[in-house]
């Protein structure tokens, strides 16, 4: 009897670990209300008018969380949302706010979750937010002080084409948007503003991207600014390094502070860069490791096209390495480009 407490209390800790609330996937539409009511305590309303999350939670295919209210909402630490079905945040008026009760949460994972969205929501001291198969839209949020403890990335794309608009990213330990080299991610990353992220100041930029989807990769209209204290964080990256292909649009930003502005780099990349303003990235302030405005890497089947972007500040203009094949400008009717 002795032997048998003690090893229920041994594994207890482990129990604890594991435990969590799953939907029944029988297409349930749940409230923040009815998901309290049903989850034995993974999910509470406090006394003071927030809801808790203090346990793992997984919405499973076919059911739907939705929340069309203000709301503030506690996440205990390491808690981890698996979004198998469908979430909806779309709150009439003020916010929907997911924050660390304590130090962080682990963050969200979106896995084939089809239709969900986010509207006018931040997120505060998460591990990070994965999609994978998952073409999530977040509209009007906010992303700050997320530590990677889950994802690289705040968020990270894999095999998806998340439309990314009109929201903030600040004080992230790692880039804003990532995908791995060979994600297959198409993120559309439009009219958002892009500030002071990469805290744990590693090599690697503020918005860093692998292989593209179906889709174009588009990064229109957004400011990505970089903070001199993490001088090793770039601009924009565009890479091929696990081989695949690259087609993206990289349009009316402004890319500034930065160590370098954008890279894109390997082979089989097809991107155009117009009218960006690409200012002073020079923060490492190393000639022979970075500070380019525009870098260019590979052989001649990478062919970016370069067009009316303002360059200046920067410790190189633009900077080819190996082989490539740019069209900085070209007279040539088939091939026009005023540069």
């Amino acid at each position: 009897m002795k032997k048998l407490i003690i090893l229920f209390v041994l594994l207890m800790p482990a129990l604890l670990v594991r435990a969590q609330y799953i939907t029944p996937g029988t297409g349930v539409l749940f409230t923040l209300d009815s998901l309290t009511a049903y989850s034995s305590g993974a999910v509470t309303f406090d006394p003071d008018g927030q809801y808790t999350f203090h346990q793992d939670v997984t919405l499973s295919a076919t059911d739907t969380l939705s929340i069309l209210t203000d709301a503030e909402i506690n996440m205990a630490d390491n808690v981890l949302v698996t979004v198998n079905g469908t979430m909806i945040v779309d709150p009439q008026s003020g916010i929907v706010f997911f924050k660390a009760q304590n130090d962080h949460f682990k963050g969200f994972r979106f896995d084939d979750s089809p239709g969900s969205l986010f509207y006018n929501t931040y997120f505060k001291k998460a591990g990070g937010i994965r999609l994978l198969w998952s073409d999530v839209m977040f509209t009007q949020c906010d992303f700050t002080e997320f530590d990677q403890q889950y994802s690289t990335g705040t968020i990270n794309v894999s095999q998806s084409a998340p439309m990314i608009e009109l929201c903030t990213f600040t004080y992230n330990g790692g880039p804003a948007v990532m995908s791995a080299a060979n994600g297959n991610a198409s993120p559309q990353i439009i009219n958002c503003e892009i500030k002071y992220n990469v805290t744990a100041n590693g090599n690697t930029p503020q918005i860093n991207l692998g292989t593209s989807g179906a889709d174009s990769i588009r990064i229109v209209g957004n400011l990505i600014e970089g903070n001199p204290d993490n001088f090793m964080a770039g601009g924009i990256a565009l890479t091929t390094l696990a081989g695949g292909n690259i087609t993206a649009r990289v349009e009316g930003n402004i890319i500034r502070d930065n160590r370098y502005g954008i890279t894109v780099f390997g082979h089989n990349i097809g991107a155009v860069l117009q009218g960006n303003g690409i200012y002073n990235n020079n923060t490492q302030n190393l000639p022979m490791q970075g500070g380019s405005g525009i870098n260019i890497y590979g052989n001649e089947t990478n062919q970016a096209i370069l067009s009316g972007n303002i360059i200046t500040g920067n410790l190189w203009g633009i900077s080819l390495q190996g082989t490539p094949a740019p069209n900085i400008g070209n007279l040539d009717s088939a091939n026009y480009n005023p540069g």
